[in-house]
């Protein structure tokens, strides 16, 4: 399934199953084609629709599951998002207590990283709770879960695609509105500019990386989930 608006193209595959439909690129119209598997890596489109998008709130699809963080009440990391966020007051707390969490517990999967860069996969998608059972992950997934945890407790989360000069690359942005410092993991992380969303990096920071240097790396957007 590809879903466009303008030029930008979200890559995802229907496997049998209804997938949500990205929004995040706000109001407008928006173009979906259900592709059918000829074999292997070859489709051929099926059908395909235009429809108009009136949002609500700009920030109501980054508080929703989608196909690249899906999660459900019934999930693992919703649950635990739950009680480490329970009794907290603040945003900034309960992304603090989030964000700690995937820092300390989930491990890097270096063979799953090798096997992507080798080809020996050749389609991956994050899935939050697989992430939260084998306690590792690529950046793909530490992003995902994120993702999942945060959006759970109504938190407005991004999931960026990009590179930095260490390679591929993926992580968080978190929506602050008129917070001024965001205070995050006891230490303050960034001035809201008027944007509102402080970029988080959860895998960098799980490898033992100073919040100095993360925000020294030069992280380059490419896709928005």
């Amino acid at each position: 399934m590809l879903a466009n608006k303008s030029s930008y193209q979200y890559d995802i595959v229907a496997r049998n199953t209804y997938l949500g439909i990205p929004l995040q690129l706000g109001n407008g119209t928006y173009s979906l084609t259900v592709y059918e598997q000829v074999e292997g890596t070859s489709y051929t489109p099926k059908m395909s629709h235009s429809f108009s998008v009136s949002l609500q709130s700009s920030l109501r699809p980054f508080t929703a599951s989608s196909v690249m963080s899906d999660f459900s009440r019934g999930s693992g990391c919703v649950s635990k998002a739950g009680s480490l966020c329970s009794g907290l007051d603040t945003q900034d707390a309960k992304v603090s207590a989030v964000y700690s969490w995937i820092v300390s517990n989930i491990s890097y999967d270096r063979a799953l990283a090798s096997s992507i860069t080798k080809q020996q996969i050749d389609v991956y998608l994050p899935d939050p709770d697989r992430t939260y059972a084998s306690r590792k992950g690529i950046c793909y997934d530490y992003a995902s879960l994120m993702c999942a945890m945060l959006r759970s407790q109504g938190i407005p989360t991004r999931l960026i695609k990009g590179s930095t000069p260490l390679g591929y690359h993926a992580w968080n942005e978190v929506f602050f509105e008129g917070r001024g410092w965001v205070v995050v993991a006891a230490f303050r992380w960034k001035e809201i500019d008027g944007s509102g969303w402080v970029m988080l990096d959860s895998t960098f920071a799980a490898s033992g990386m100073s919040p100095e240097k993360i925000l020294s790396i030069t992280h380059t957007k490419q896709k928005t989930y």
